[in-house]
């Protein structure tokens, strides 16, 4: 098995209340998985800011 290390500033969240978008490194700070801005307990992975072109054969 391999060790596997994620770069956690890569990896961003969006609060689904207030809309921020924050680094996984700031959502481990709190004991809870909220929002570190308003508190809000529920959070989404957000998107990538740049789509993935997949040649067609």
């Amino acid at each position: 098995m391999r060790n596997i290390k994620i770069d956690t500033t890569s990896i961003k969240y969006r609060c689904l209340r207030c809309r921020r978008v924050f680094t996984a490194k700031k959502l481990s700070r709190e004991r809870q998985l909220k929002c570190p801005e308003c508190g809000f307990p529920v959070v989404e992975k957000a998107r990538r800011d740049m789509a993935i072109h997949i040649k067609a054969r």
